[in-house]
């Protein structure tokens, strides 16, 4: 997006530290390196980020769907491509992840459809279009 960015990622685990990275330290990191390289290509200074974040724990695979759709479907809500398969921003690196669960794997397709019957992208949809 334009003005933002959405995020949904699973914390790393610091095996070194026996913990899981808090996700204050993900943003940071993420927020600190993404700054630089923008500063240095506009060859400007500054602050590029607000401090502050919104996160929200998704406890679901229900919830996981209804983000995820929230997400693909963010810049067809703001006019910006009609598929959301066209957005060239949009990105996803497959990785190894011990906590997959077993739908990740599903083709993003099926993936869409299913969350389209999602209650909870339904409830999410229409709680978006009235804000």
């Amino acid at each position: 997006m334009p003005d933002h960015a959405h995020l949904i990622l699973t914390p790393g685990i610091d095996k070194l530290r026996h913990r899981v990275i808090p996700l204050f330290e993900i943003m940071q990191a993420i927020k600190g390196a993404s700054a630089r390289k923008i500063n240095q290509r506009l060859e400007c200074h500054g602050a590029i980020w607000q401090e502050e974040s919104f996160d929200h724990v998704l406890r679901s695979a229900e919830d996981n769907y209804a983000k995820v759709m929230y997400v693909l479907e963010n810049p067809i809500r703001r006019g910006l491509v009609s598929d959301w398969r066209e957005y060239k921003w949009l990105w996803h690196r497959p990785f190894p992840n011990p906590y997959e669960p077993p739908w990740a794997n599903v083709a993003p397709d099926a993936f869409v459809r299913a969350a389209e019957r999602s209650e909870a992208f339904r409830v999410s949809s229409t709680r978006d279009e009235k804000q």
